[in-house]
């Protein structure tokens, strides 16, 4: 006899045990294993590597020029997020920026714009004459 049919002989068997255990958590989870249902894509913790990879937002990667003050905003608006218990990339606190500036009407963004001074494009320090 097989230890499978032992714990059935005994009325204990694998799903009872892990059915158990899950009453004693603090909080209610369904597993797989304790409904005795196949994990599923769909669940949190159970998707394959290439769901996970598919569900990745694209990123792109964009190079800007800023001016000294303004890379110095960026740091203070990021020394900001932190003492909240945010720590931001450089790059999430501008997207953060780009989503304040679309939330404003026409009016309120092109006055937002328009107090941002132009600067020269690309980095002329690199440049080899």
């Amino acid at each position: 006899m097989d230890n499978i049919e032992k714990l059935r002989q005994t009325g204990t068997d694998q799903r009872t045990r892990f059915q158990q255990a899950s009453a004693l958590l603090p909080f209610k989870a369904a597993s797989p294993v304790a409904t005795g249902a196949p994990p599923s894509q769909s669940e949190p913790g159970h998707a394959s590597a290439s769901s996970d990879q598919a569900k990745a937002p694209a990123v792109v990667r964009e190079t800007y020029t800023l001016t000294p003050a303004d890379r110095d905003l960026v740091k203070t608006l990021q020394a900001r997020a932190g003492r909240h218990g945010r720590l931001r990339a450089k790059s999430e606190i501008v997207r953060a920026a780009l989503r304040s500036l679309a939330k404003l009407d026409e009016v309120q963004m092109i006055a937002a714009v328009d107090a941002v001074e132009r600067v020269e494009q690309g980095n002329h320090s690199r440049r080899k004459s």
